[in-house]
């Protein structure tokens, strides 16, 4: 079977919103690579008689970055066939020890003894530990983290954070995506890990969770977060907390304004190159 591999050169702060293109045109995964400055964008579609439009959606999405304030970039294809595709994932990823517990690991290899380990078909979906929000996101959660808690991961992608909470030991988690492939490697990776009976994927956002979360997981886009916030703020149970990530440095105030008028309080803030991810209290 053949490939379209679709790869977008941005700036580092327009980097989830780029995976967020390629998993809405139907790619199965995104790769992050940093060329100086940029970054690198992969993912891979299918090869169909439709990829024209598929391929000038994208680009047409990626011409508004300057819109949204996250500069110009520049995307460009070419056809790859399966073992290609297959071997591209597999030379990109490796087990990505995170915080003081945690540690990502491919699903064909075997992850090093010493830390928790979370697996993932990292050729699926996006979230896989590399990039810089995931990571200060699974840093972040691994210190707030109780037994017991309620977890809510929005915008779960691979899974890869409610994965995470269930191994470190949350009571349940939900975890909602409104992409429906996500959804479903989002399920994949949980029966690969043996959690199904912590972590239940929904497709959908907050719309489908009820009240009651000790703590939520948001690693999207500024203004998604900034969006949804009043609602994830009626989410959390008193004292609860939020985590929000995937938001450029010159976006971090615009959130940090949304959360506070959502009801929650700033607690703390990881920043990494050009990302900050906020935790909020209610």
């Amino acid at each position: 079977m053949e490939w379209l591999k679709v790869e977008i050169r941005a700036e580092k702060e327009a980097a989830e919103a780029a995976a967020a293109i390629l998993l809405e045109a139907g790619c199965q995964g995104a790769a992050f690579q940093s060329e100086g400055e940029m970054e690198l964008i992969a993912g891979y579609l299918p090869y169909e008689e439709k990829m024209k439009d598929k391929v000038d959606r994208i680009a047409a999405d990626v011409a508004l970055f300057p819109k949204w304030g996250l500069g110009s970039a520049q995307v460009r294809t070419r056809v790859v066939r399966d073992e290609d595709w297959a071997e591209s994932w597999k030379k990109f990823y490796r087990p990505v020890p995170i915080g003081a517990k945690l540690i990502i690991c491919p699903s064909w290899e075997e992850c090093p003894p010493g830390r928790v380990p979370v697996f993932l078909d990292p050729g699926m979906a996006f979230g896989t530990g590399h990039h810089p929000t995931t990571a200060m996101c699974l840093e972040e959660m691994e210190r707030l983290i109780l037994p017991g808690m309620i977890v809510y991961d929005v915008g779960c992608g691979s899974g890869i954070l409610s994965l995470a909470a269930a191994r470190l030991d949350a009571g349940r988690v939900l975890a909602v995506d409104v992409d429906p492939v996500a959804v479903r490697v989002c399920r994949e990776n949980v029966l690969f890990n043996g959690l199904e009976e912590v972590i239940d994927v929904r497709q959908g956002s907050l719309e489908v969770l009820p009240k009651g979360a000790n703590l939520i997981l948001m690693n999207i886009i500024a203004p998604v977060i900034i969006a949804l916030a009043p609602r994830a703020g009626e989410l959390l149970y008193p004292g609860g907390s939020l985590v929000a990530a995937g938001i450029s440095v010159t976006q971090g105030e615009e959130t940090r304004r949304a959360l506070l008028k959502a009801g929650l309080s700033i607690t703390g803030e990881r920043v990494q190159g050009e990302w900050v991810t906020i935790t909020a209290r209610k």
